[in-house]
């Protein structure tokens, strides 16, 4: 009889915990992302690459994230031949953990489709996985400095500046050659970081913000984010707490007026 009461006390403290669970569990929400896998699968090859990211700090509701993307997919010019075009997404709405994973990652490909129909979801400089080193659109060439650097060809001139490689910031081979050996389908690739603590890529590099002069993530996000040593960015306490603190204190002073009454 003992051994039952123990049962059934077991069972009743399982399934308040279990029912706690499920009700403070938020929804499960998709990335962008994933859904762009779906809907660009008619395309042989594309990149998409964070372009912009934007924060709206609310004092009594959730903050509200939002990144905006861009394309870069293949195309026909009017004699037939391959070219490259790329758009813009409108702002999307994303969750605080999409949002919070990819403070590293503005200017980044976040999500490219190979010639092989390899999709790549792994966080890599923009154009590295298509288009540089890739002898269809570019080559390799020699500066004056005995440096081996990438170089589209004319009629793809316009991909350094859609890749933010304008004003004197080239790929080089040396980065390219390390991306490929040690990061390529395995892990984010952000170059090399400077002593200051910046990264040739990612957020607050030169690359993304030639990419996007007038980025809210420069006017709105970088203010309320921490960046270490490494070029690496995380949310400020203050910041991500504070969305959780005036609600919670605004509960308590609903609840005070309540029980005065």
């Amino acid at each position: 009889m003992k051994i039952k009461y123990i049962l059934v006390a077991f069972l009743i403290v399982f399934s308040a915990a279990f029912l706690t669970s499920c009700s403070s569990s938020e929804k499960v929400v998709k990335s962008p992302v994933d859904n762009y896998t779906r809907d660009l699968d008619k395309y042989k090859t594309y990149s998409v690459l964070l372009y912009d990211m934007d924060l709206e700090e609310n004092t009594f509701s959730s903050d509200i994230h939002k990144h905006q993307y861009k394309f870069i997919l293949p195309a026909k010019d009017t004699t037939g031949g391959k070219v490259v075009r790329d758009s813009l997404s409108g702002w999307l709405t994303v969750s605080k953990e999409t949002f919070n994973k990819n403070l590293d990652n503005m200017g980044m490909e976040l999500l490219s489709k190979n010639e092989d129909g390899k999709i790549s979801k792994i966080p890599s400089p923009p154009g590295y996985n298509n288009y540089v080193g890739n002898q269809r659109y570019g080559s390799w060439r020699t500066g004056s400095n005995g440096n081996s650097f990438w170089a589209f060809y004319g009629q793809y001139a316009f991909m350094s500046s859609m890749f933010g490689m304008m004003n004197n910031r080239p790929i080089y081979r040396s980065s390219y050659n390390d991306y490929n050996r040690n990061y390529r389908g395995s892990k984010p690739y952000y170059g090399s970081t400077s002593s200051t603590g910046q990264r040739t890529y990612g957020s607050g590099s030169a690359s993304s913000q030639a990419m996007n002069s007038k980025s809210k993530f420069k006017s709105n996000v970088s203010s309320k984010v921490s960046r270490s040593s490494t070029g690496s960015y995380t949310r400020s306490s203050s910041s991500s707490s504070r969305s959780s603190r005036s609600t919670g204190s605004s509960s308590r002073s609903r609840s005070s007026s309540s029980g005065g009454k």
